[in-house]
């Protein structure tokens, strides 16, 4: 147990932001599936024993809940505050943009960024009576012109 520094411990909520606007904090943490896709080649004379692995693509997922509402639902509705059949073969890729995950934590001094999200068109949004409405969000993320998906960034909470 020497080796273990409480202070690098994450917890808590985050502030999200989508293409320089913020859409608020989280209830609880975000969370993000890194998931690879991959090639197996195998050799037919081993009995289809696989011989290499090979990463194809990565495909990188981010979900969150968030309290503010009326900034998430904005970026989902059109400029007349609707949701029509227009969205009907739109191309999501054309409409990425940066997504930030702040800890609001003053001790956790490390956010994330993602160069290249799209906020997905899917939404759960919960009247709750005994509770705060919230909304949940998901974004797919990929490549930038560098070819990054994710970077660490400092921040000051």
């Amino acid at each position: 147990m020497d080796n273990i520094n409480k202070e690098l411990f994450k917890h808590g909520s985050c502030v999200v932001s989508f293409k320089g606007s913020t859409l608020g904090a989280t209830v609880d943490g975000p969370s993000f599936n890194i998931q690879p896709e991959y090639y197996e080649s195998k050799c037919d004379q081993a009995g289809g024993r696989i011989i290499r692995k090979i990463i194809t693509n990565l495909k990188i997922n981010v979900a969150a809940e968030i309290l503010e509402i009326d900034n998430t639902l904005r970026r989902i509705f059109d400029s007349d505050g609707k949701i029509t059949g227009a969205l009907i073969g739109t191309d999501l890729l054309n409409d990425g943009g940066e997504l930030t995950l702040i800890p609001t934590c003053k001790q956790d001094k490390t956010g994330y960024r993602f160069p290249n999200a799209i906020l997905l068109p899917e939404a759960d949004y919960q009247f709750k009576s005994t509770e705060d409405h919230t909304m949940k969000v998901n974004f797919e993320i990929h490549e930038n012109n560098d070819g990054v998906l994710m970077e660490k960034i400092a921040c000051n909470s």
